[in-house]
C-alpha cells in the first residue's frame, strides 16, 4: 500500500505505461534543457562576435 493507503497497482501492464510516461517525461526535459544550453551558446557566441570584443 501506498502511504495515502491506496493499494498500488502493480500489473506488470501498467507498471510499463509508468514507465513509458516516465521515459517521455525524462525525454522531453532533457531536450528542452538540451535547447536552452544551446540557445545560450549561440546568445553568447553573437555577444563576443560584436567588433568591440576582436
Amino acid at each position: 500500500m501506498a502511504q495515502n493507503m491506496v493499494h498500488d497497482d502493480d500489473r506488470l501492464s501498467r507498471l510499463w505505461s509508468l514507465c513509458h510516461e516516465h521515459h517521455n517525461i525524462k525525454t522531453q526535459v532533457e531536450s528542452t534543457r538540451g535547447k536552452r544550453r544551446a540557445a545560450e551558446r549561440r546568445r553568447d557566441a553573437a555577444f563576443y562576435d560584436h567588433p568591440a570584443f576582436k
